[in-house]
Order: structure tokens, then C-alpha cells, then sequence
């Protein structure tokens, strides 16, 4: 499911955690992250540490952080699909291009719509 929030795309994800669980996560849409998938600092907790490896990204500020980064799978629209996730921030959930990757994605916002398919 997708939907705007104000002029903000949002897209609704069962994510994957470890040990079975599963957990459903309002997203904010962000093509500006390269990365597939950003949770907040919290949930990397449900993630074992020895499947980090240590990422870098540039912001929007010109500045450089490194994050801490492992895979899981995340459904949308009944399709599966594996993707980075990084931990950072205690707010909201992102995902980014690389979720984004062979998808169709629309922002319209002259007729306040937003397709995702």
C-alpha cells in the first residue's frame, strides 16, 4: 500500500526480522538514499551483530556517515524482495532507490496520487 502524508510519499512493508518475526512499517519514500531500506537506530537490536559490515553514506549536508548494515527480505504488493538495511536515526523508516530498483514509481502531485508498481 502506498499514500501521501501531507506532500510526503509513504509506502506500507511487512519487513523480515530474524528468528521468524515479521513487522509491518510506514516508510517514507526517499530517492535521494541509495540504500534499500533505513530503520531506526532501535531496531538493530532484533539483528545479530555478527552480520554487520560497516557502510558509508553521503547526506544531503555534504558530510559522510558510516552505519552499520546486514540484509533481510521485505514484501510489498505480495512480492518478496532482499535489500540492504542500515540503522540510523529514531524516527522514521526509509527506503530508497535500491528498494525502488525495477519498480515503477509515480509522485503525482498535481492529482494527489502516488503509484508504486
Amino acid at each position: 500500500m502506498t499514500y501521501l502524508s501531507g506532500k510526503h510519499p509513504f509506502v506500507r512493508l511487512d519487513v523480515d526480522l530474524p528468528k521468524g518475526d515479521r513487522t509491518k512499517m510506514s516508510c517514507l519514500v526517499d530517492i535521494g538514499f541509495s540504500g534499500g531500506l533505513a530503520l531506526p537506530k532501535e531496531f538493530q537490536n532484533h539483528f545479530p551483530q555478527n552480520d554487520f559490515i560497516e557502510s558509508h553514506f553521503n547526506l544531503a549536508n555534504g558530510s559522510e556517515v558510516a552505519v552499520d548494515t546486514t540484509y533481510t527480505t521485505v514484501e510489498y504488493g505480495g512480492q518478496k524482495k532482499e535489500v540492504a538495511v542500515v540503522f540510523m536515526g529514531n524516527s522514521e523508516a526509509l527506503v530508497g532507490v535500491e528498494f525502488l530498483d525495477q519498480m515503477r514509481f509515480c509522485l503525482d502531485l498535481k492529482k494527489y496520487e502516488i503509484v508504486l508498481d
